[in-house]
């Protein structure tokens, strides 16, 4: 997968779209966490919410749910590669 900023779309706040995405690294029905190509991470709150599509070849993600928030957080950088920077 080539790099790409992350673009994501919320309809209704009933279904989430992005690509982008390198892994689904946790989730379950209140919470997903996600892995982004840039090396940081996006965390989608909410009720109900169910993975429908996730390809990680192509970074296209897709759940439906309600959809009460999201955060990005960027990559944390080690203190010992800061050092040998």
């Amino acid at each position: 997968m080539e790099k790409m900023q992350p673009v994501f779309t919320i309809e209704y706040k009933k279904s989430f779209s992005a690509n982008g995405i390198c892994d689904v690294l946790s989730f379950n029905e209140r919470e997903i966490r996600l892995a982004i190509v840039e090396g940081g991470r996006m965390v989608i709150t909410g009720e109900s919410l169910k993975i429908v599509g996730f390809n990680k070849q192509s970074g296209e993600f897709k759940l439906v749910g309600v959809v009460s928030g999201v955060k990005f957080l960027s990559a944390t950088v080690s203190p010992l590669k800061r050092l040998f920077k």
